[in-house]
């Protein structure tokens, strides 16, 4: 049996109000289909906090003969004190549940969550599974992430444990897959949704930034850009940050718009599901605006590039080595100086390629992806 271990949730806990990353699920959720596709069946174990206060017993859910959710009882609180020892409970459940249903002949997957470090390392030297980990992201290389840097030595320990992974881009494939350890690449979520619509004819271009907005994603510098492009570029912005941020950043658009005749930036509410790829549909050009430079962009791939990809936009995006080296490289369009005017010579020099082939580079990115998913899990599974 393959067991998929991360804080995964759906609508089917919904009453629990469940705590957990939009990116993990939807990354999750795509390696979930993948292992299907390669004609693999699988339990999908969550050992995810919710926001409802109280005690929970495990849920089990069973989608089709392929897929099982079980998602692990636990206490959870919002209370500074209470808090730390539902992570407790958490931490317990998972590692009992492993003891008692993991065996020699199965798979354990682990989503790189650090905090699962110890449960699942002591679990594995009873049990004696195969254990492959998922990583998206080293997050050791964050150094100004205190978070980060505390649990670096578990995250190393429970990547050092793994036989095989399942990883983010080329430069953390070549760093771990180099001492005869098996590693295969997802950039992200290679998922091409249901095509809804066509894209705006309003004889603009139409550019769209979806993620959040902090001192390393300089949505602020794609808004100064429109001052270097002409009225055949218009900026559709959905972004989130803290309170303080946002109203600057809305402020700015406001000042932007007012130099000219009609508004050429518009701030949207939050979208999502159906609603946020239908609009991604309607564009030509997303925007990737992580800031290069440290170490610790190398250790990860946006996976909003997917998303934009899956729904057939052309890329712009910052000069991130981890891009740069991908089998992507060659259809993304980048900028070398985070300022605004490096973004807009960016954004014009984009060539604006067919929906139809930029989603067909996504089709092909899945199937070898399944292809190899069979050859790394075939020999461990059943």
């Amino acid at each position: 049996m393959l067991y998929y271990v991360g804080t995964y949730y759906s609508d089917l806990i919904e009453e629990r109000k469940p705590m957990g990353s939009r990116a993990e699920n939807y990354k999750m959720e795509y390696i979930i289909s993948a292992i299907k596709k390669a004609g693999l069946s699988l339990k999908v174990i969550s050992a995810i906090g919710y926001q409802k206060n109280g005690f929970f017993g495990n849920k089990k859910c069973i989608i089709d003969k392929k897929e099982e959710h079980i998602y692990l009882g636990n206490f959870s609180s919002q209370k500074r004190g209470l808090s730390k020892f539902g992570v407790i409970t958490r931490l317990v459940v998972l590692f009992f549940y492993l003891l008692f249903n993991a065996g020699s002949n199965d798979t354990v997957l682990i989503y790189n969550t650090p905090i699962f470090s110890l449960p699942i390392r002591i679990a594995k030297r009873i049990k004696k599974f195969e254990a492959i980990v998922q990583i998206e992201e080293l997050f050791y290389y964050e150094k100004n992430n205190k978070r980060s840097v505390k649990f670096e030595k578990a995250e190393k320990k429970l990547i050092k444990m793994a036989s095989k992974y399942i990883v983010a881009n080329d430069i953390i494939h070549k760093k771990l897959c180099n001492n005869g350890k098996k590693g295969i690449i997802a950039y992200g979520p290679y998922f091409v949704p249901i095509k809804r619509t066509d894209r705006f004819e309003d004889g603009r271009y139409h550019i769209v930034y979806g993620g959040g907005y902090d001192y390393l994603r300089r949505v602020d510098l794609a808004v100064k850009a429109m001052d270097y492009l002409d009225d055949s570029y218009y900026l559709d912005i959905f972004a989130f940050g803290d309170s303080k941020a946002m109203c600057q950043l809305k402020e700015l658009v406001d000042i932007t718009n007012k130099k000219y005749k009609s508004n050429r930036i518009t701030m949207h509410d939050p979208l999502s599901g159906d609603d946020y790829t239908t609009f991604l549909q309607k564009c030509h050009i997303g925007l990737n605006l992580q800031e290069a430079g440290s170490d610790f962009d190398e250790m990860a791939f946006p996976s909003k590039i997917s998303t934009y990809l899956g729904c057939g936009l052309n890329v712009v995006s910052s000069s991130l080595k981890s891009i740069r080296s991908s089998r992507l490289d060659s259809i993304i369009t980048y900028y070398d100086h985070t300022d605004e005017v490096s973004i807009a010579e960016a954004i014009r020099k984009c060539t604006i390629k067919d929906y139809d082939d930029i989603v067909s580079i996504m089709h092909d990115l899945d199937k070898k992806f399944v292809k190899s998913l069979m050859c790394l899990l075939d020999s461990n599974s059943n």
